[in-house]
């Protein structure tokens, strides 16, 4: 009895495979995109301020790109959904939607470019702090789902 409970659990790095044993480390991903945007990522919550409108867009633009693939247009659409009406005031309400981005990144088995975008949006809603901020993400999000169906829609056989 004994020695069938522990035959599906995830080996670690002695066994099982690579399926379990790849922690994911979120401060990591998180590191890893603000890295990517550099000083940009400071503008995303208020782009239409940026002094480099350009450059920011180019960033995030190249962003969606390497990312779109393991996230769905639905997925995307329903955190846009749900974030698209809060009030601008309501900074607390967009902050509750963390817990629902949660319930997504656990969906994703661990796929990197979903894993990427949604501990990415995650972050960004924890440095919200003003109405600017809230409208500045719903703007931010707008853009994400836009570039998203655009690659999607340019390269439909690389999913």
């Amino acid at each position: 009895m004994n020695g069938n409970r522990n035959r599906n659990r995830p080996q670690g790095r002695g066994g099982g495979g690579d399926r379990g044993s790849r922690q994911i480390d979120p401060d990591a991903i998180v590191q890893a995109v603000q890295q990517h945007f550099g000083g940009y990522y400071r503008e995303l919550l208020n782009m239409e301020q940026s002094d480099d409108l350009n450059g920011l867009d180019k960033k995030l633009k190249d962003f969606v790109e390497a990312n779109y693939r393991d996230v769905t247009s639905s997925q995307l659409r329903n955190i846009f959904g749900k974030i698209k009406p809060i009030d601008k005031q309501d900074k607390n309400k967009l902050k509750m939607q963390r817990p629902k981005l949660a319930y997504i990144i656990a969906r994703q088995n661990k796929k990197k470019g979903a894993l990427n975008l949604m501990y990415w949006f995650d972050d960004l809603i924890k440095k919200v702090n003003t109405p600017e901020d809230v409208d500045g993400f719903k703007k931010l999000l707008e853009s994400v789902v836009a570039y998203h169906k655009y690659f999607e829609t340019i390269n439909p056989t690389k999913r």
